[in-house]
């Protein structure tokens, strides 16, 4: 555990990582290119879906997020260059912004090559492509008032992982019966 867990600057885990003491950390892709260094080649990172085994039937599941964004200004003095960056981007480009970011790909065809991700796609998983939140999904959120982030403080910060999920249970439950 870092001296300061709820600490935003995470160059010095990457410094533990390269050396060694830091056996495995719980994050996404885009970390391994920040991980690798003269010490530390891409080669000798491997990447898991997690949890392994999420269902009763043995099916595994691995979320696929959008890591960015990109957004374009209706009030944009260059509307027509920014729409024509944006399908540069997510057509011709978007498979080498994807290979140097090192993410694994949210557009179907795009492929990668990483020794990490060769060997991730050797599990049998299921992919679940993420969504954007709807309406409903949003009103619950608020009305549960579950604040996701300082929950995962209260954990960094001791507070036992089954009581903040158990308050977070409550939370939800008063929020849907409502």
């Amino acid at each position: 555990m870092e001296e300061d867990p709820l600490s935003s600057d995470w160059e010095p885990l990457k410094k533990d990582f390269r050396a060694g003491n830091i056996g495995m950390y719980l994050g996404d892709s885009t970390v391994v290119p920040q991980f690798t260094s003269d010490i530390l080649k891409e080669s000798d990172i491997g990447i898991f879906p997690f949890p392994f085994d999420n269902d009763e039937n043995g099916k595994r599941y691995v979320t696929r997020l959008i890591d960015a964004g990109i957004g374009i200004s209706k009030n944009s003095k260059n509307l027509e260059s920014a729409k024509l960056f944006f399908e540069f981007m997510m057509n011709e480009k978007y498979s080498d912004f994807s290979q140097k970011c090192g993410l694994i790909p949210a557009k179907d065809g795009i492929e990668v090559n990483y020794d990490y991700y060769n060997e991730f796609k050797k599990f049998p998983v299921t992919f679940l492509d993420g969504r954007p939140r709807t309406q409903k999904t949003m009103e619950m959120i608020n009305k549960s008032q579950i604040q996701f982030t300082a929950r995962a403080q209260e954990v960094l910060s001791g507070i036992s992982i089954e009581t903040v999920l158990q308050s977070m249970n409550k939370s939800w439950k008063k929020a849907h019966e409502n």
